[in-house]
């Protein structure tokens, strides 16, 4: 009787194996409770699964009833560990999150508006879902006072529904919201101006956000979060931020090669993005708005005025553009139309029609598009789609 063979070994076998069927099993369903799991059993995790190899090559003879019903745990341990690896699902980095973003950030910002017409003044909550269910509602009333809550009863989250201005209406849409946009909480003050975050993924112990901005970051700001491990700067208005957990590593994965890739792509198609230094020491490069043959938009019976530094111009098809208060062409006209800059940014679209205003007898019209999105003052697209003016 060879070693593999004997009563105590193949104990040991179903034990280690099984172990790992029910690690696997756990962190399809509810991955939570099994990271940490795992996180403090690691080395006899770690045991099992080389104890589960060796059974595996073992069981391949299939000389023996034991060896057959292992072979089948570990051929399902392989199916269940494979599905772990290649679920897109159960990864993340920041090109996954930049393309989720372009896609869905208007959406995100809609969820937020909506909740925050809801929510009491001066409160904010953090709200997160798992299979449908809240597994985390943290409440503060804005005076010091918070409530942090895992997986509340029913009677919990009805209580910290009234309290934030909340009901299971608005609970129920923002559970649909989230799923349909591919992700998992939401995070926000009924404060003016406040960011807030919205929960991406949860990978093992750690968990991907967007953090979301309502006025750009300045150049200072944006290199002291860019200095963090954990966060990168997508743009003046969106941080892309990885959290670890109580013991995970703090480390966005990926940051330095996404940073360089980006650094490289914006060399070679804008401008640098910091529009002072960029415009004192490029200045005289800039064209004209009347040596380029451009004229100023026209609004209110009036050329456009200057707003955040600067103003509209169109060209001989309508296309509209923006230049600084000193006449120069930062932004060459290509938009279907777009509004005047505010703290930062404009809302502009590439396609549309105009609208009269109703009842206006035709003194009034207005652009109706369904693909309205954000520039910066070079013209860099924020990737904020199909969202309406604050």
């Amino acid at each position: 009787m060879t070693l593999t063979d004997k009563p105590f070994w193949i104990t040991i076998q179903y034990i280690c194996v099984l172990l790992l069927t029910v690690c696997f099993t756990g962190l399809l369903v509810s991955d939570g409770i099994f990271v940490w799991f795992i996180a403090i059993f690691f080395w006899l995790f770690i045991l099992a699964f080389i104890v589960a190899c060796i059974s595996f090559i073992c069981s391949l003879r299939c000389n023996s009833k034991h060896k057959k019903i292992l072979l089948i745990f570990n051929v399902v341990n392989i199916i269940l560990f494979s599905f772990l690896f290649f679920n897109p699902s159960g990864r993340c980095d920041a090109d996954i999150m930049e393309s989720h973003y372009a896609e869905y950030g208007g959406r995100m910002e809609h969820i937020y508006r909506y909740l925050y017409d809801k929510m009491t003044p001066g409160c904010s909550v953090v709200i997160e879902f798992e299979h449908g269910d809240v597994s985390i509602f943290h409440f503060s009333n804005g005076n010091g006072v918070m409530e942090s809550n895992w997986d509340p009863s029913e009677e919990k989250i009805d209580s910290l529904l009234i309290q934030s201005g909340l009901d299971r209406n608005s609970l129920a849409w923002l559970e649909k919201e989230l799923n349909e946009i591919g992700c998992i909480s939401i995070s926000l003050q009924a404060v003016p101006d406040a960011p807030f975050c919205i929960g991406f993924r949860r990978v093992g112990m750690g968990k991907y956000d967007y953090h979301i901005y309502q006025r750009p970051l300045s150049s200072d700001e944006q290199k002291e979060i860019n200095e963090s491990d954990a966060a990168i700067v997508h743009s003046p208005l969106v941080v892309f931020e990885y959290g670890g957990g109580a013991i995970g590593s703090q480390n966005f994965i990926g940051k330095d090669e996404y940073l360089k890739k980006k650094a490289q792509l914006q060399y070679e198609t804008f401008p640098p993005l910091n529009l002072q230094e960029a415009y004192h020491d490029k200045k005289d490069n800039y064209p004209s708005v009347a040596e380029s043959g451009f004229k100023p938009f026209q609004y209110d019976n009036g050329d456009d005025y200057v707003s955040d530094g600067r103003y509209r111009i169109v060209d001989k098809d309508g296309k509209i553009g923006y230049a600084t208060e000193d006449n120069s062409v930062i932004i060459s006209p290509r938009f279907a139309f777009g509004f005047p800059f505010k703290n930062g940014r404009a809302k502009v679209t590439d396609s549309g029609h105009l609208e009269e205003v109703e009842g206006s007898n035709g003194e009034y019209h207005y652009w109706e598009s369904d693909n309205w999105y954000w520039i910066d003052k070079m013209g860099n697209r924020l990737g904020m789609e199909n969202e309406a003016d604050r």
